[in-house]
């Protein structure tokens, strides 16, 4: 009989056999190998999570959209954070749902018009919660280079999107409106939840 294996046991699986041909089980770190082991599983599952996107995105003929929406979105998301998902088909389901709506609002949606409005509400958003995370709770030192660094990221946007003009332009706003309103649905959802984050960095 046929046993079915979730997609992250056959990650974990290709990631022990990764281990072995690279011969580092003998390694004596047990913490090391255990970082070694959690990079690998990241690589492996985001390289598989963008492959399948990149398909599904070019069966609807939307690839070029999606490859430009997602430089954008992992460009500030690494500085001001977001929400995840436990299992990595929940997080594959979340992107491909949020990459999919914002393609569609692209598509029928100009939003350049409120652009003054989003830059400052992704501004405060930055300079109140950035960066949230499940796993880190982050010391104010750490949290002020995150928030300097988040907020380069996204003027460097506001050029290219000052320079290039449409389209580019509404799909790094619809970006930008996309990460403030996953920050304060987080931000909120703790406040009210009372939801503890992990240790500090």
């Amino acid at each position: 009989m046929l046993k079915f294996e979730s997609w992250d046991e056959y990650n974990l699986r290709l990631v022990y056999h990764l281990i072995q041909i690279l011969g580092l089980e003998k390694t004596k770190d047990v913490h090391k190998l255990e970082k070694i082991k959690y990079a690998l599983l990241c690589i492996i599952g985001e390289t598989e999570k963008f492959i399948l996107l990149y398909i599904l995105f070019v069966l609807f003929s939307v690839q070029w959209t999606f490859l430009f929406v997602f430089l954008v979105l992992v460009s500030t998301r690494i500085f001001i954070g977001g929400s995840h998902r436990i299992t990595t088909l929940g997080c594959f389901i979340q992107s491909f749902l949020s990459f999919g709506v914002m393609i569609l609002i692209d598509k029928f949606l100009l939003v350049v018009q409120f652009q003054i409005w989003i830059y400052m509400i992704i501004f405060m958003v930055i300079v109140l919660f950035a960066p949230v995370s499940r796993q880190i709770q982050f010391q104010k030192s750490y949290k002020i280079k995150f928030k300097k660094r988040a907020i380069t990221v996204i003027v460097f946007w506001i050029v290219v999107s000052e320079v290039f003009g449409q389209p580019y332009e509404n799909r790094i706003l619809i970006v930008m409106m996309y990460q403030s309103l996953e920050i304060m649905l987080i931000t909120i959802k703790r406040f009210i939840g009372g939801e503890k984050v992990g240790k500090k960095h």
